[in-house]
């Protein structure tokens, strides 16, 4: 009996209903079909084991736009907008200032009253030379010498005094004319130096007039090491701040053959012309772009793209020739050299790169001149050449991005 009751116990314990088993082979099922279905296709035999190849990267280089001889070598020069004639109008004799009649910006005619002294001084001394006492003495002497009562000696003294009365006289006449500043052409008025009721002394400056004939000119000036280097006969451009992304032509004027006492610079003028709708006024200040010479000193010639063989000791002509076919670059553009010729990266469309060659002109401190038919926005790697290949494609580093120039 003991054994029977075990037996009975122990199959009522292991036995599992039918339901309870269905239920879980359903969920076993469920999840076999989700974990196929995550995992995609299975790999074939020649890829299993390896890891999924990745589009190469591109290599990010500097890029640097060429620049025309010309242009990398002008002068840079700031100035400001002043009459070409300016006069410092002052009177002759001293005195108190009785009137100014002019105010700054005014455009004054020939002939209009500027300023004025006060006349009652000068018209005092006027009244005073005017006195005849000399002329009554002089007459009343010349006939007492006729009578011999006075000698010839007292006489001649009398004329003398006489003389020096009429000198007084005209003295006086002439410092009234003085006391009177008049325009003697047509002038603006820059600045009033003086204010009525001022004592002025003779020469001091009253008024600051410019001449309205002679024009604005930009008015600046050069270290020794640029005024050796300007070319006169070159064009010239201003960029003033008044007007920003204006450009006026100019070219030079004047070039001061010696240093300026005070500030050592060389003085140089250029005449600027106006540009319609731009008004240009006396005291805007700017930058000059000044045309520099070709100091070119290459050794060997140079075959331009006009054929044209040029060396160090070429003509003006040739200087030209030289100045439209060569352009600067940096030296850190350099691939390689080869004899006289130079070997750079250049950025073609979609930013493939292509390995050129040109002819070098001249070497210089961080930069060189080459020679050869290259469009204007022409853009060459300036930095990253070592790692690259013609070919290559590349992605260029936008903030690098600039125009090549130095100094030479």
């Amino acid at each position: 009996m003991k054994t029977n009751t075990d037996t009975m116990h122990v199959s009522v314990h292991t036995a599992k209903p039918v339901g309870f088993r269905a239920l879980m082979v359903s969920s076993l099922v469920m999840s076999v079909l989700m974990t196929a279905c995550s995992k995609g296709p299975a790999p074939d035999a020649a890829t299993a084991g390896k890891p999924a190849a990745s589009a190469p990267a591109l290599r990010v280089v500097d890029a640097v736009e060429a620049k025309p001889l010309a242009q990398a070598d002008a002068i840079a020069m700031n100035g400001v907008l002043a009459f070409r004639e300016e006069t410092r109008a002052a009177f002759k004799t001293g005195g108190v200032v009785g009137r100014i009649a002019v105010r700054e910006g005014d455009v004054v005619k020939p002939g209009e009253l500027l300023a004025s002294l006060d006349a009652s001084e000068i018209d005092a001394g006027v009244s005073q030379a005017l006195h005849d006492k000399a002329v009554r003495d002089l007459q009343r002497g010349e006939n007492l010498r006729a009578q011999e009562v006075i000698a010839q000696e007292v006489l001649d003294n009398l004329r003398t005094a006489e003389q020096a009365a009429r000198a007084s006289l005209q003295a006086a006449k002439f410092n009234r004319g003085t006391a009177e500043l008049r325009a003697t052409e047509a002038l603006v008025v820059i600045k009033r130096v003086s204010e009525p009721g001022e004592v002025v002394g003779a020469g001091q400056p009253v008024l600051l007039l410019g001449s309205l004939k002679s024009g604005l000119v930009f008015r600046g000036g050069l270290s020794d090491a640029q005024r050796v280097r300007l070319n006169a006969s070159g064009q010239a451009s201003v960029m003033l701040d008044a007007w920003p992304g204006e450009v006026f032509d100019a070219r030079v004027l004047e070039m001061g053959q010696a240093a300026d006492a005070r500030t050592g610079g060389y003085r140089v003028e250029l005449s600027i012309k106006p540009l319609s709708g731009k008004t240009l006024l006396a005291g805007m200040v700017g930058r000059a772009q000044l045309p520099s010479q070709m100091l070119i000193q290459a050794g060997a010639g140079m075959q331009t793209n006009a054929g044209a063989n040029v060396t160090a000791s070429a003509d003006a002509g040739r200087q030209q020739t030289l100045a439209k076919a060569a352009w600067v670059l940096p030296l850190s553009a350099v691939v390689e050299t080869s004899g006289d010729t130079v070997s750079v990266y250049a950025l073609q469309a979609n930013d493939v790169v292509k390995l050129v060659q040109y002819p070098l002109v001249q070497l210089r401190r961080d930069t060189l001149v080459v020679a050869g038919d290259i469009q204007a926005g022409q853009r060459f790697v300036s930095s990253g050449t070592s790692y690259l290949s013609d070919g290559d494609t590349v992605r260029v580093n936008a903030v690098a991005q600039g125009a090549a120039g130095g100094a030479p």
